[in-house]
């Protein structure tokens, strides 16, 4: 599993962060809120 962080911070940030969001099926808007609050919980 890939940490969150790579997902934040990798240089391809924006290119997997819209895999996540064609891959789970939902918003951009909903993406960055879940990306945000898991962050939270993991730093």
């Amino acid at each position: 599993m890939t940490p969150i962080s790579h997902y934040y911070h990798g240089k391809n940030r924006l290119f997997e962060k819209s895999f996540i969001v064609n891959y789970a099926n939902i918003s951009e808007k909903e993406s960055d809120y879940i990306i945000n609050v898991l962050s939270k919980i993991i730093l």
